[in-house]
Formats: structure tokens, C-alpha cells, sequence
């Protein structure tokens, strides 16, 4: 089963009027050959085989999940899929707040599109960070007396027995070839089962700072990797959301999305019900800034509504490339 590894009801929003868009294949560029614009549709790209279904190979690597649906996690995606058209809908409307509900379905979503996200998969939880993320977490079990207890009761075993089976599981792991997309989706699979996690703080964080949208004429882009945080020196990490950072994410070809860690809104603070959204229109500089962003930081597709940007797009990204 294909399944989009970024949704179609993101991608949707950068379509013209004729139901298309245009894609550049930057991945064409370490071959030297110049990349182009080449008009498709959200429903053909950004996809890959199985990418969230929870195989039999999974399930052997993490038996807690063994009684899930196969497809446990593409259900949970709908659930949030479905309603991102409306709430995008009331932004281009101009409404000048959502309710604190839509306003955390949104937020949700944002984050889910970086979380979900082949580059995620392929980038944060890079092969050569294995073992070094293994161990650490089975050090953290191992010190852990309440998951000694756990296993001790699950297994009816003594604590000698329990060590080993830590041991079995934390080698298990250090040899999967797979452990990138095993660890991926046992990560979103834990995300969802969660009553508070750090996703929760994240979206609880981010309603008391200032959602400001910036405004443009049809002239944002966008990525196969959309979103990224600007740290206090303005380095960019695609992912990072304490400590002083600035989110930027395009939602539209119209419309982008910024919110700062130190830019508090004091009208959510007096009124938690409603989430006040402020918008103005981006200078040509600031557009262009936040373009860079995506043409310099996407897994391998850049993408934009019309065949001008597209092109000229394409040509920033050769340049840049030399």
C-alpha cells in the first residue's frame, strides 16, 4: 500500500486553479544535470510502499504492539487529515482566531508533518546514531526499577533473568536492518498512545506564543521536508522547538506560518478559548528568505504553485549547488 510520507492535504494547498503543481527533482543535481520544473499532483508524489504499516518484522521487533491493526498508524493520521482543510480554510479566510480546539488540531498537524517525515526517518535517526541511541536507552532500563518490575511480573522471571532478557532485546535491536523505520514508526506509535508527552508540551508551549502569518502573492514554495526552526545564531535545525528558536513553516503559497519562542501572547494568556492569528504581508526580502529555507533544506523535491517561481526556483538551486 502507497502511503504519503507528506499528506496529501498539505500538498493540496499548493495546487493552481487547475488541480496541479510543479515539482523540481533536485536529486538530479549530483549528476550535474539541471533540474526543471515538471507539473503533477499531490496523489503522485512524496509516497513510498508500506512506509507506516506494522509488518510482521516490526511486530517481532516490538511484541508490545503486536495486537495493532496494520494499519494502526494511517488511521491515526486520518483523524487530523481530515479536518486540516477547514482549519487551513478560516486562515485564508481571514479569521482573526481559531477556538482552542482547531487551533490545537493545527498545531498538531504542523508537527506530525516534521515528525512523520522521510527525512526524519532517514536524517534523525540515522544508521550511525544506532548504537549510541540503543545504549542509551537500554543503560536507561537497566537503572530503571519499575521496568524491572514490569518485566519481572510479564515473564514471571527473577531479576538475573530479567537483565538477560534486556540484553536479548538491546542486541535484537543493534542488529535490526532495519531500525530506522522500526524505530520511526514504534516512535509515532508511542506518540499516539501517550496522554502527555513531549509533543503534548510542545503544542501546550506553543499556544502562548504569537502565530503570526505572513502574507505573500501566491510566491512561498515549499519542500518535501517542510518547516524548520531557527536557533538564537540562525543556524537552522529540523526540529528544535526550546530555548530560543523561531518556527517557519509555508501552508500555503499565500501564507506562512512564524512563531518565536520570545513573542508571547498575552491576549491567549486573558483568554485561552481563542488563539488570536496575526498576519501582514512579507516584504520581498523576507520571502526570499524563507524560500532559501526550503531550497536549502528538502529531502529531494522542492515545490511551487506556478511555472515562473517553479523556474525560478530551479535556477536558485543550480546556482547554489556549483
Amino acid at each position: 500500500m502507497d502511503q504519503h510520507y507528506l499528506p496529501q492535504c498539505y500538498l493540496n494547498e499548493f495546487k493552481n486553479d487547475d488541480g496541479h503543481f510543479f515539482k523540481i527533482d533536485c536529486s538530479i543535481l549530483r549528476y550535474d544535470k539541471k533540474p526543471y520544473p515538471l507539473k503533477t499532483t499531490p496523489a503522485a508524489i512524496c509516497y513510498k510502499p508500506n512506509f507506516y504499516t506494522l509488518t510482521d518484522e516490526f511486530k517481532q521487533m516490538y511484541p508490545m504492539y503486536k495486537d495493532l491493526e496494520p494499519f494502526y498508524l494511517e488511521n491515526k493520521f486520518h483523524m487530523y487529515e481530515r479536518v486540516y482543510p477547514s482549519l487551513i480554510s478560516k486562515i485564508k479566510n481571514g479569521d482573526r482566531f481559531l477556538n482552542s480546539d482547531d487551533a490545537i488540531k493545527f498545531l498538531y498537524s504542523c508537527i506530525d508533518f516534521k515528525i512523520r517525515n522521510f527525512y526524519f526517518r532517514d536524517n534523525v535517526l540515522m544508521q550511525d546514531k544506532r548504537q549510541e541511541m540503543i545504549k542509551e536507552r537500554y543503560s536507561g532500563y537497566l537503572n530503571n526499577e519499575s521496568i524491572f518490575e514490569y518485566i519481572q511480573k510479564s515473564f514471571k522471571v527473577n531479576r538475573n533473568t530479567v537483565n538477560e532478557i534486556i540484553q536479548t532485546e538491546k542486541s535484537k535491536h543493534l542488529n535490526d536492518p532495519d531500525y530506522g523505520m522500526h524505530s520511526h514508526i514504534a516512535a509515532m506509535i508511542d506518540r499516539t498512545q501517550q496522554s502527555s508527552n513531549i509533543y503534548d508540551i510542545i503544542i501546550s508551549n506553543f499556544l502562548f506564543y504569537k502565530w503570526n502569518f505572513f502574507k505573500s502573492k501566491n510566491q512561498f514554495i515549499t519542500s518535501d521536508n517542510p518547516g524548520w526552526s531557527l536557533d538564537k545564531n540562525n543556524v537552522v535545525h529540523n526540529t528544535r522547538f526550546e530555548n530560543g528558536f523561531q518556527f517557519i513553516m509555508p501552508i500555503t503559497p499565500s501564507y506562512c506560518l512564524c512563531i518565536s519562542d520570545d513573542k508571547i501572547d498575552l491576549e491567549y494568556y486573558n483568554d485561552p478559548t481563542k488563539k488570536l492569528l496575526f498576519e501582514g504581508f512579507a516584504s520581498d526580502e523576507i520571502i526570499t528568505k524563507i524560500n532559501n529555507l526550503s531550497i536549502n533544506h528538502f529531502k529531494q523535491h522542492l515545490f511551487a504553485s506556478s511555472y515562473e517561481i517553479a523556474t525560478h526556483t530551479a535556477q536558485n538551486v543550480k546556482l547554489r549547488e556549483q
